[in-house]
């Protein structure tokens, strides 16, 4: 149990660390256009490649260990959660996100996710080649952003009209007011 505290904290801290916030607040301009449904699917998008980011960058330490633990209970979890659902969103994202660290191809992905799939883990590897680099915090949060709106374009129109099982944002979008600034209520 404590392996796995430790494991939350390290993946907390880590999106601290790589200023995960940034890389919402950069998407937040075209996430007030989107649909509430397009937003919901983009907003896991987001979260899983975020996930999937810091598992990255954690594994080239020793915290990386921990992290591991707290990713293949989520994986688990949601494998049994979504795994009677076809064409669902939070399927091909669970998917995406056990490939990512499975060092064997995809099992039986079916045909029907496997364009959006094939996307998603060529994400994977972009976001791979971000975690390894030594560019600044703020450089990495833009390219991570960039990668998410580009995946967004290719996967959108495949998965858009998919059942949706887990709805919740993760981060909510408020217009801006005449004088050119957020209306959103501070924390």
């Amino acid at each position: 149990k404590v392996d796995f505290l430790v494991g939350l904290v390290v993946h907390r801290a880590l999106h601290r660390m790589e200023w995960s916030d940034h890389v919402w607040k950069s998407l937040e301009p075209i996430m007030l256009h989107m649909t509430p449904r397009a937003m919901v699917i983009f907003q896991q998008l987001v979260r899983f490649g975020e996930a999937i980011f810091m598992d990255l960058r954690s594994a080239q330490t020793v915290f990386g260990l921990y992290a591991k633990i707290v990713r293949d209970k989520a994986i688990r979890q949601d494998s049994r959660r979504f795994s009677s659902c076809r064409l669902c969103v939070d399927l091909l994202m669970t998917m995406w996100r056990e490939s990512a660290f499975n060092p064997h191809p995809a099992p039986d992905i079916p045909p029907e996710y496997d364009s959006s799939f094939k996307e998603l883990t060529e994400l994977t590897r972009e976001l791979k080649a971000i975690a390894q680099s030594n560019d600044r915090v703020t450089r990495r949060c833009d390219q991570r952003a960039g990668l998410y709106q580009d995946a967004w374009i290719k996967i959108e129109p495949g998965i858009i009209q998919w059942k949706i099982i887990d709805k919740h944002l993760v981060w909510f979008t408020y217009p801006k007011n005449p004088k050119g600034e957020s209306t959103r209520a501070s924390r």
